[in-house]
């Protein structure tokens, strides 16, 4: 494994992963893999990234170890998680048992929850946890995967939030405690956030960028943002594309291919997805019925 993907060691060098997906945002990156047959492999990891991962792996045998503490691994790992912290040692080997084997992992700046909350988290040093449960965890690392490996260009402050709410429901379990900061966003930090998102709707727009025209951090923007507006940034971010896509199908004769790029989505199939999923009818329908 390195800081910027994990590095597995097959065996059969002609049975290498299936798929591979990679993508980064201030402070963190997500990889994804796919291993769509049966394999061995070995593995060691002593990195300067924490590690957090969710499987989805079934094992016929292995074994791993933690410095000098040898652990047999379970016969199933399917949405069991995985932290390791940065500078810890873990090296081990694994014999997959049958196909579409997976997991999904995110490698982070051992600093950024605490730069995100603006206070410490922990007062000793992380420890590994192997192959632990938690279904609230389990299910932010899964809709992380999904978002992922089901889109080409994920959506920046999607991809954002739901990498920052994985780091930041990690930290109690290993003894982290948070400083729930209450508040809204000012008139002024809404008219900074607003005129951001006017002016770039037709590209893509980070939850960095729009945490630092509030100039807040990340963590304390999607909160304050959520209590102002009773949605999440990438939920608004998401209705304004589709509120000036439907504008531009009642008012122009602007072809659906162009709105969707003028409405900030990168092809017209994810304005079709979304707006058929939001308005519950596909852009051409919803323009002949306005017009």
């Amino acid at each position: 494994m390195s800081s910027v993907g994990v590095q597995l060691n097959f065996r059969d060098e002609t049975r290498l992963p299936q798929s591979c997906v990679r993508h980064g945002w201030p402070g963190f990156s997500v990889e994804c893999v796919r291993i769509n047959h049966a394999s061995a492999f070995d593995y060691d990891w002593h990195g300067y990234s924490h590690y957090l991962a969710v499987h989805d792996i079934t094992l016929r045998d292995g074994e791993v170890a933690v410095g000098d503490d040898e652990i047999a691994n379970c016969a199933s790992l399917r949405d069991r998680l995985t932290f390791v912290p940065a500078n810890a040692r873990v090296s081990g080997w694994s014999d997959l048992d049958g196909d579409n084997n997976s997991y999904a992992a995110v490698f982070f700046d051992p600093g950024l929850a605490e730069a995100e909350c603006e206070h410490p988290l922990l007062r000793a040093a992380a420890r590994p946890l192997l192959y632990f449960e938690e279904p609230q965890l389990c299910q932010t690392m899964r809709r992380l995967e999904a978002l992922v490996t089901g889109n080409a260009d994920p959506e920046p402050v999607a991809a954002e939030t739901l990498g920052l709410l994985a780091i930041l429901q990690l930290y109690p379990l290993l003894g982290g405690a948070f400083r729930q900061r209450a508040g809204h966003l000012t008139l002024s930090q809404q008219r900074n956030v607003t005129e951001l998102v006017e002016a770039r709707i037709a590209s893509a727009i980070s939850l960095s960028e729009m945490a630092a025209v509030a100039g807040l951090s990340r963590y304390h923007f999607a909160r304050s943002f959520s209590r102002t507006y009773g949605r999440a940034p990438h939920r608004y971010l998401l209705l304004r594309r589709i509120s000036l896509a439907a504008s531009f199908l009642a008012n122009s004769t602007l072809p659906v291919s162009e709105i969707a790029l003028r409405a900030g989505f990168s092809s017209p199939a994810r304005l079709s997805t979304a707006f058929g999923r939001i308005m519950g009818t596909s852009p051409r329908t919803f323009r002949q019925l306005v017009r």
